[in-house]
């Protein structure tokens, strides 16, 4: 089996999160924050995507930022509107790096306070 070499990067994003804070829930935020995501001026190197559940969903909105050579992240607690120019530059961010990781005093405060998860490129592991 082939495998093609991708480029660019995953931004996946809960269509299903909720938030607790949020009473009426008709339009889950999940899919609204992925609506504003979608209809955003992101680096055309990002490829937004809804997925369903990350099981986060006690801190929804939950996204994730992936690409081949670099880390991946996993955040969580975001809010789609108060917290959304701020999810954007640390987007960016993310996009500007090599290898996925932002400099501690670089990152956006959401992100420094909200990491879920970081998980290793799958290109640098080596079998031990």
């Amino acid at each position: 089996m082939s495998s093609v070499k991708r480029s660019g990067i995953d931004l996946l994003v809960c269509r299903t999160c909720r938030r607790s804070d949020v009473q009426s829930q008709d339009i889950r935020p999940g899919e609204h924050l992925l609506a504003l995501l979608k209809n955003s001026s992101l680096s055309e190197k990002v490829t937004v995507t809804g997925v369903e559940c990350l099981a986060n969903c006690k801190n929804g909105c939950t996204i994730v930022l992936q690409a081949e050579e670099k880390w991946t992240y996993v955040y969580g607690n975001i809010h789609p509107e108060s917290d959304f120019e701020q999810l954007c530059e640390g987007i960016s961010g993310y996009v500007d790096t090599d290898d996925g990781k932002v400099p501690w005093k670089q990152r956006v405060q959401l992100f420094k306070k909200n990491c879920v998860a970081r998980i290793p490129p799958t290109a640098n592991l080596t079998k031990k």
